[in-house]
């Protein structure tokens, strides 16, 4: 089965993205990612395992809560394959919202 790449990516992308949504700066636009806001250290069992136990566990400051075990949560769900042309799109809308004189 082809796992998509959106379910690989975690940790401190999706910290930046969650920081980001939380404070209202971005809107997120792709796929649900891994969702492990854990640190996690190894430790060396015997000279051919190493178990990495969780030692830490990220919260944002502002909504005091944590992604891990369910990944970001996007404002518009889009296939991976169409997110960057998807959000393009809306930066570019954006900004022509802002420049049009209403008057």
């Amino acid at each position: 089965m082809d796992v998509p790449s959106s379910i690989r990516r975690f940790s401190a992308a999706e910290e930046f993205t969650y920081g980001l949504q939380a404070r209202k700066r971005a809107t997120i636009v792709g796929e649900t990612t891994g969702g492990d806001g854990r640190d996690a250290e190894g430790f060396v069992l015997s000279p051919h395992l190493v178990a990495f136990i969780p030692t830490a566990k990220a919260v944002n400051p502002n909504t005091k809560t944590c992604w891990d075990g369910m990944g970001d949560s996007f404002d518009d769900l889009i296939n991976e394959d169409q997110a960057l042309d998807t959000a393009y799109a809306m930066a570019l809308q954006k900004k022509l919202d802002r420049t049009i004189d209403p008057g």
